[in-house]
C-alpha cells in the first residue's frame, strides 16, 4: 500500500477483525495483485468505514489498495486520479467513490471484463437511481455495451488503455471528467464501455425512506467552499456539449 493508507486505514475505526484480516491479506497479495483499488477519502468516515469494510469482506481476488486522504489537497479529482493511476504497479486499476457499496463477488466480473482486448471502461450495475440510467437497466447476466455516459463512482480498466486515451481531463475538477472518458471511449475506434450485470455495486448513502442520495463528501466539500457546485455542475455539461458540437472526440482518433 501507499500513501500512508494503512494508517488511513486504522483511523477510519474498522473492526479489529477486518483489519486484521485485510492486513493478512495485502501481505499474500503483495506480489501478485490483479487490480488495484484507488479511494479518495474526504471527512465521511461513518460511509468510509462502511466502504471499506463491505470491500474486505467481499473482495475475492488478490489486490492492492490506495485509500488516499484527500482533504489536504486541492479538489481536482482527475489530477489526482491521474496520479494514483499513473503510480500504480497493476494491470487493472479500479477507481471508487467512498459512497459505493460492493456486494458479493463483485469485482472478479469487472476485472475480466476490463481486461478484454475491447473494453474501454468497465461499469457495475447500481441497483438505484443515483447513476446514469445505463447502471440500472435490465441486461440479466450478458455483458452488454453502451453507448450513452456512465457514471464513475465504480469503474475498472486497464492502465494501458488509460495511457492511450490520454488520462483523465484536468480541465474538470469535481464533476465531468468521468463524461468526458467515456465520449472518449465512445468515440475510439478499439473500444467500448461495458455494464457487467454479475457485479452489483450500490451507489449513494439510503436514508430511512429507502431513498438514495448524493455523495456526503461532495456536499460536504461544497459547504465547506472548497469548489462552486452550481459552478461545477454547471461547467461540466456546458465543456462536454461544446467538444462534442465543435466534434472534439471524433478527432481525437483520426489518422
Amino acid at each position: 500500500m501507499k500513501n500512508d493508507s494503512l494508517e488511513i486505514l486504522h483511523k477510519t475505526g474498522l473492526e479489529k477483525s477486518r483489519m486484521d484480516a485485510f492486513q493478512n491479506r495485502v501481505e499474500a497479495d503483495l506480489n501478485n495483485a490483479e487490480v488495484e483499488i484507488i479511494i479518495l477519502k474526504y471527512k465521511a468516515p461513518e460511509i468510509e468505514k462502511k466502504c471499506l469494510g463491505l470491500i474486505i469482506d467481499h473482495t475475492d481476488v488478490p489486490y492492492k489498495l490506495t485509500f488516499y486522504d484527500n482533504r489536504q489537497n486541492h479538489p481536482n479529482m482527475a489530477k489526482i486520479w491521474n496520479r494514483l493511476i499513473k503510480e500504480s504497479t497493476c494491470d487493472v486499476v479500479l477507481v471508487m467513490d467512498t459512497d459505493a457499496f460492493v456486494t458479493s463477488n463483485w469485482i472478479r466480473p469487472l476485472v475480466d471484463c476490463a481486461r478484454r482486448d475491447e473494453c474501454g471502461i468497465a461499469y457495475p450495475v447500481s441497483g438505484n437511481s443515483m447513476t446514469s440510467p445505463a447502471h440500472h437497466k435490465e441486461f440479466g447476466s450478458r455483458l452488454h455495451d453502451v453507448s450513452e455516459h456512465c457514471t464513475g463512482y465504480c469503474f475498472a480498466m486497464r492502465k494501458k488503455v488509460w495511457e492511450e486515451l490520454g488520462g483523465f481531463d484536468e480541465d474538470f475538477l469535481v464533476f465531468g471528467q468521468d463524461s468526458d472518458m467515456c465520449e472518449r471511449v465512445i468515440h475510439h475506434p478499439d473500444y467500448k464501455l461495458f455494464i457487467v450485470p454479475e457485479s452489483l455495486v450500490y451507489h449513494g448513502e439510503q436514508d430511512r425512506e429507502g431513498i438514495y442520495r448524493s455523495s456526503y463528501s461532495t456536499r460536504k466539500a461544497s459547504e465547506e467552499g472548497e469548489y462552486d457546485f452550481d459552478m461545477e455542475t454547471k461547467f461540466a455539461p456546458y465543456l462536454i456539449s461544446h467538444r462534442s458540437q465543435q466534434k472534439y472526440y471524433e478527432r481525437l482518433w483520426q489518422k
